[in-house]
């Protein structure tokens, strides 16, 4: 079952968080929710999930029935910051928001 007031609430957070110009914690934000919604898909699926945002990543990244614009934005959300500090997701919360949206067509 998804869990959307908690999926919500860390969306929330990454929104304030872009209009303070915190650009880490709204990325931090978009994995936390991402991966509140993956804990739930593998928990229904039987399986034990963890509650480490990054390795759901990449395992939801090896699912051979993920569609490709799902993958891209799930390694934007995975990739590390760059030594200029900025990231491969500009929009964390957008990749965010479109794994999530899969997610609840799949539950």
């Amino acid at each position: 079952m998804m869990r959307p007031e908690e999926i919500q609430r860390e969306l929330e957070r990454g929104e304030k968080a872009e209009r303070e110009g915190n650009s880490g914690r709204a990325r931090v934000c978009a994995r936390r929710a991402t991966g509140i919604a993956l804990e739930d898909y593998y928990s229904r699926m039987g399986k034990d999930p963890g509650k480490d945002a990054m390795k759901l990543l990449a395992q939801f990244s090896e699912e051979k029935d993920v569609p490709a614009n799902i993958h891209e934005a799930i390694i934007r959300l995975q990739a590390r910051v760059r030594p200029d500090f900025t990231s491969a997701s500009e929009h964390p919360l957008n990749d965010a928001r479109l794994i999530i949206d899969f997610l609840h067509t799949t539950l």
